[in-house]
């Protein structure tokens, strides 16, 4: 559980992000979707989610979350990346 005082969707990005360093998709993923849940509005946690979608070989779902996050910001830098922590702060 992320505590209050860590701020919603950051705090489950930050903690995605630690788990993307350990290799733990399935738990990153967890985090992420918790994140898009708590503010619908976080480009990079539907940018961090596609990219672990891709390289698991979930090319439906990794697209879907692509296109969403192109539509709340085209201009993120990390949108064709690998999946790694870096993408989750960008702002």
């Amino acid at each position: 559980m992320i505590p209050r005082w860590f701020g919603g969707s950051f705090g489950y990005k930050w903690r995605a992000a630690l788990y993307l360093r350990k290799q733990d998709d399935d738990r990153a993923l967890d985090d992420l979707t918790k994140a898009i849940e708590s503010d619908p509005k976080c480009a990079e946690a539907y940018y961090g989610r596609a990219a672990i979608y891709r390289r698991l070989g979930r090319q439906v779902e990794a697209e879907k979350d692509y296109a969403e996050g192109r539509r709340l910001d085209p201009s993120c830098p990390h949108a064709l990346d690998e999946p790694d922590e870096r993408f989750l702060f960008t702002n």
